[in-house]
């Protein structure tokens, strides 16, 4: 069973108690006028239990209609970072207000668990993103979210949620603002030096991870398929062992 919102299922529990209550009154009733007692009461025990079922069954439906996005974090083994950077986006009170904003507080990450929950889906809107926040742990950004704040909206990685401003307004007072630093480099060796060097700082949240950290420079070639061969793009794999 699949509910749409918390709203349906208020309201086919509402129904449920409703049964619930009236098949009582019925059990009650007929042990008032004393007909067939013991085979009604075996009939309702019988009801109450398949709907205890169903309740179970339609809470279970709900709970599992949530989205915590946090959940695969073990945020009590520590070393993770929760982190907010500013993007380009139309005007927002709030994040005019926090700026950027960061915590390694493992009680406010657990917070955040709990809180950053979602049921209610959002259609895509072409509204941009006031917030990326990464979850960061050894100076990379294992995932991250996309919010906009006046859309009401949280892009994730199983899809688009609302997002109401309270789950990110009640931490206001409890979030650090980060440190950002640019560097410039004309040597790639100094540039892969300084990454090396800093990939040890313990104040480091995020360093940035480009292609010229493994690679040098560009490079393309053009392979031209055997007369013989049809679609032979479609085994990318084989083809570069053959090239190798």
């Amino acid at each position: 069973m699949y509910l749409r919102n918390f709203a349906e299922q208020v309201v086919i529990l509402q129904k449920l108690l409703y049964i619930l209550e009236y098949q009582s009154n019925n059990i009650q009733a007929f042990k008032k006028t004393g007909v067939r007692i013991f085979a009604n009461t075996h009939v309702g025990c019988n009801f109450m239990k398949s709907l205890l079922t169903i309740t179970f069954l339609l809470f279970c439906c709900f709970t599992h209609g949530q989205t915590q996005v946090f959940k695969k974090y073990n945020f009590d083994k520590g070393g993770y970072y929760l982190l907010g950077t500013l993007a380009e986006s139309d005007y927002s009170k709030l994040a005019d207000s926090l700026k950027e904003w960061y915590t390694d507080d493992i009680q406010v990450l657990n917070e955040f668990k709990k809180v950053w929950t979602f049921a209610k889906e959002s259609p895509m809107y072409a509204c941009g993103y006031h917030y990326m926040v990464c979850v960061c742990k050894d100076g990379q950004c294992i995932e991250s979210f996309h919010i906009n704040l006046n859309c009401n909206v949280i892009a994730t990685y199983i899809g688009y949620f609302y997002f109401d401003t309270e789950k990110l307004s009640r931490f206001q007072t409890k979030l650090k603002r980060p440190y950002s630093k640019r560097e410039h480099f004309t040597d790639i060796t100094a540039a892969r030096n300084y990454l090396k060097k800093i990939s040890s700082d313990t104040a480091l949240i995020l360093k940035p991870s480009p292609s010229w950290t493994k690679y040098q420079g560009t490079f393309e070639f053009e392979y031209k398929c055997k007369s013989d061969t049809k679609h032979c793009m479609d085994n990318t794999d084989n083809l570069i062992k053959q090239m190798e």
